[in-house]
């Protein structure tokens, strides 16, 4: 979901159906939690399901996904909302759609950048070829100077000053990169371990003076005993005042966010040491 600055709610996901009313993956709630039918029925999306929404300052909605149209309208994966719902014209990436058994793009996550482009990532299929990490101008146009080598985003977070910190999976599961996709030499990440499987890192968010918090799957930080949840300094190295006990190791967080008394929202399917309590969605 995302939250617009005049208080209204977007929401995505896997439904067709609001409090009696039909709608498709797609659904705007007013600030008092009124259905807005209107928008719903403009931006009704067909094809595959959403993934990702995002909030942009002009009024205008990014939506992610494996969806093939928006509003009736050919847009594969990725498209940008009027404050209306329909579908924007003025924002075209030129990915393609399902075409009998081939598969057609699919966004997994998605950030915007301060000069309004889109970073995206997931299997951006296009005439040209198939990209795991694209930057796309703001009218959807993919851009070639952003080269962020090999990386599989499985998160995204861009900092005020335009770099993007990047959640992988594997040994080395966090990057940060300047604007135009090269590594950071200022961000030394710290090393996160796990005793058997895949470390990754699924979730990011950022403090008001450049800390940072990810979730994921991991057992230590930098030497720090803290499970699947960690927070770093603004140089990459691990906050060892912060530790995370709660959780066992192979439990599935999906989000992490700060409210703004700096205590920590979770979501997800963990699984909690014996003392604790299990819930989806927990601080």
């Amino acid at each position: 979901s995302a939250d617009r600055p005049d208080g209204r709610l977007v929401a995505v996901g896997d439904f067709t159906e609001v409090n009696g009313v039909a709608v498709r993956q797609i659904a705007r709630f007013q600030a008092d939690g009124q259905l807005d039918t209107t928008f719903c029925r403009l931006a009704r999306l067909t094809g595959g399901l959403p993934t990702r929404v995002l909030a942009q300052p002009d009024g205008t909605v990014l939506v992610g996904g494996a969806f093939a149209a928006v509003g009736g309208s050919s847009r594969p994966a990725l498209a940008r909302l009027l404050p209306s719902g329909q579908p924007d014209a003025a924002f075209a990436p030129p990915l393609l759609a399902a075409v009998g058994t081939t598969s057609g793009s699919s966004v997994t996550v998605l950030a915007r950048q301060p000069d309004g482009a889109v970073l995206a990532g997931g299997s951006l299929r296009s005439a040209s070829g198939t990209s795991l990490f694209q930057r796309f101008s703001a009218t959807g146009q993919p851009d070639a100077g952003f080269q962020p080598g090999t990386l599989v985003p499985t998160s995204l977070l861009v900092q005020p000053d335009g770099n993007i910190v990047v959640g992988t999976m594997g040994p080395q599961p966090l990057r940060r990169l300047l604007p135009g996709g090269a590594a950071d030499p200022a961000f030394t990440p710290p090393t996160l371990t796990v005793p058997s499987g895949v470390l990754r890192v699924v979730a990011l968010d950022r403090y008001a003076d450049g800390r940072l918090l990810l979730a994921g799957r991991f057992a230590q930080v930098g030497g720090v005993a803290t499970t699947n949840v960690a927070r770093l300094l603004p140089d990459g190295s691990v906050d060892a005042s912060f530790v995370s006990q709660v959780f066992q190791l192979d439990g599935t967080l999906t989000s992490v966010a700060l409210q703004p008394n700096e205590r920590v929202l979770v979501t997800g399917s963990p699984q909690f040491i014996p003392t604790a309590t299990t819930n989806s969605l927990f601080r």
